[in-house]
């Protein structure tokens, strides 16, 4: 059975939160926060004798996502939700949200509309209740309620809540993020619009690059001064600018971009998006180092025994079932790069030796415990050089970084 990701890696906390409730989320968070991070904390105090009943989210919106597949925003108030709606719900070339009724596959859209109004003004702990969509989907036509895929929904709902509020009611009811992370360099991506590249050391951010800055079909790294749409890059560098070489903690600065963002022509420092910044950076923190410093050791914690999806960018789709912390049929669902799906390639092919060495990483980890993914680091070691390709240079961070996903979102 599922369990709720309601602790998750953040950036913009406290402190960790000592969880002892007895539901599935109280047990996430308890042993997420063990790992790399903890849930969002606000600012109050709970009384000494109160009930802890896990972490408490700070009001707001949030947004998460499954693959490029669902995109959910929703609105919390005292660990309610409030408000949801997709941003995006699609699959198989299918767009849902435009499809309009008697189109043979507008039933499904009405199902997951239907999820989404059950979650409507219940707490975080009614995530649960999608292990078992039949219980309140109603079956139409051929589509049976129990047969949608509300596990993606759930999975990005608990991205949203691993990256933190996207936009907080009261920026003063979060907290700074005071936590240790390893040195190195990192990877964070939002919703494909916005990947970042970062390095810690000591908890400071240096080398804060944009590897993806994209939005309505528009590339903005790609725009030269005196496009009508170049002050927005100004605009976002200035984002980077005012974390270089400072604490992470300044994060949270990113909430109120317009105290140091300047207006440039009709664009105002207030509206730009910094809310994907720092839930770009979030994703990155949560995930780990991609390239840790030297003498990194990475730590693992108890996994619920079940089946794991998860995502690094729009090029690694992993799945794979735990049991007792080991691996077991770790399979890809996505391995692409530069408009090459691998997973399609047949012997013969230039770049067939780099989809074999990649399936050798999974062929290593299947059967080890879950510690054995930190070996990712160096491919090299059990990975075969075929041809004129090295077993050193495939990315075994970008396989690490979509397990880590998968962790951090929970049972699929």
């Amino acid at each position: 059975m599922k369990r709720v990701l309601l602790a998750a890696l953040s950036v913009v906390l406290v402190s960790t939160l000592t969880l002892t409730g007895c539901t599935k989320a109280d047990q996430a968070s308890t042993n997420n926060a063990g790992q790399q991070g903890q849930a969002t904390a606000v600012n109050t105090e709970k009384d000494a004798g109160a009930k802890d009943e896990g972490p408490k989210y700070v009001d707001g919106l949030y947004r998460g996502s499954y693959s490029d597949e669902i995109v959910v925003r929703f609105k919390l108030a005292d660990n309610n939700i409030t408000e949801i709606s997709f941003q995006t719900l699609k699959h198989g070339g299918t767009n849902y949200r435009d499809l309009k009724e008697g189109d043979e596959k507008y039933p499904i859209l009405v199902q997951n509309n239907q999820a989404l109004e059950y979650l409507t003004g219940k707490p975080l702990s009614a995530l649960v209740d999608l292990d078992e969509p039949g219980d309140f989907i109603d079956d139409i036509d051929g589509f049976t309620g129990a047969t949608i895929r509300t596990s993606k929904i759930q999975s990005a709902v608990n991205d949203a809540l691993n990256r933190g509020v996207y936009t907080p009611d009261n920026v003063a009811d979060v907290s700074a993020n005071t936590k240790d992370y390893p040195n190195g360099s990192y990877r964070g991506n939002f919703e494909g619009q916005v990947l970042i590249g970062f390095d810690l050391e000591n908890n400071t951010l240096k080398n804060v690059k944009y590897r993806a800055l994209q939005h309505g079909g528009t590339n903005y790294l790609e725009l030269k001064e005196g496009d009508p749409k170049y002050a927005v890059v100004e605009q976002q560098n200035q984002l980077i600018a005012h974390l270089e070489g400072k604490h992470l903690s300044t994060l949270k600065d990113l909430y109120t971009p317009g105290n140091f963002v300047k207006d440039i022509d009709t664009y105002s420092g207030s509206t730009i998006r910094s809310s994907k910044l720092i839930s770009a950076v979030n994703d990155g923190l949560n995930r780990g180092p991609y390239k840790p410093a030297e003498g990194f050791v990475g730590t693992i914690i108890e996994y619920e025994d079940g089946r794991y999806r998860g995502v690094f960018e729009d090029q690694v789709l992993i799945q794979f079932d735990l049991v007792g912390n080991v691996i077991k049929d770790i399979n890809f669902r996505l391995l692409s790069h530069n408009g090459n799906n691998y997973l399609k390639m047949k012997e013969g092919d230039p770049l067939y030796p780099v989809y074999q060495q990649n399936l050798q990483a999974l062929e290593y980890l299947e059967g080890k415990p879950l510690s054995a993914i930190y070996d990712l680091y160096k491919p090299g070691d059990f990975v075969k050089d075929i041809d004129t390709h090295s077993g050193a240079t495939i990315r075994g961070s970008k396989i690490l970084m979509a397990i880590k996903d998968a962790l951090n979102r929970g049972v699929y």
